[in-house]
């Protein structure tokens, strides 16, 4: 079973995470831990240190539920698209305009410069879900080096 719960998923069979010297688990970790310290976690699924067996580091990441349908915040789109073009983030103005309904735009300011101060990019596709409550959440979000 790969869960410890509903909200928690384990990959213990997914043991090939450290890929050209980069452990992405350990990195999510820390770009999550730096997350929380500036107050935008909300925006990230949990993933944290869990234990070591055997010499190899096991993370945990929030489960995130992506909703079955959601609406297009239209009404936000020109906010979000200029937005997103002041920060040149790899995130689409359709998610920004989502997290105009619940997050005020000075927290959305600060998570979008997070992510170019961390190099977070491709949050495109499965990377980026909106879960049953309507909030964006990055779930893949330790990227990858070129």
């Amino acid at each position: 079973d790969d869960y410890l719960d509903e909200d928690v998923t384990v990959s213990p069979d997914n043991l090939d995470y450290i890929e050209y010297g980069k452990n992405y688990c350990e990195e999510e970790a820390y770009i999550y831990k730096k997350a929380k310290a500036k107050g935008i976690e909300e925006f990230f699924a949990k993933t944290e240190f869990l234990t070591t067996i055997e010499g190899i580091d096991i993370y945990y990441s929030k489960k995130v539920v992506r909703a079955s349908k959601y609406e297009l915040q239209r009404e936000k789109l020109d906010e979000a698209k200029s937005l997103r073009d002041c920060y040149e983030v790899d995130l689409a103005s359709s998610y920004i305009a989502q997290m105009l309904v619940y997050a005020s735009v000075d927290k959305i300011k600060v998570l979008l410069s997070f992510i170019c101060e961390h190099s977070i990019w491709d949050l495109i596709g499965d990377n980026v879900f909106i879960d049953k409550d309507g909030h964006v959440q990055l779930v893949d979000y330790s990227s990858f080096d070129e």
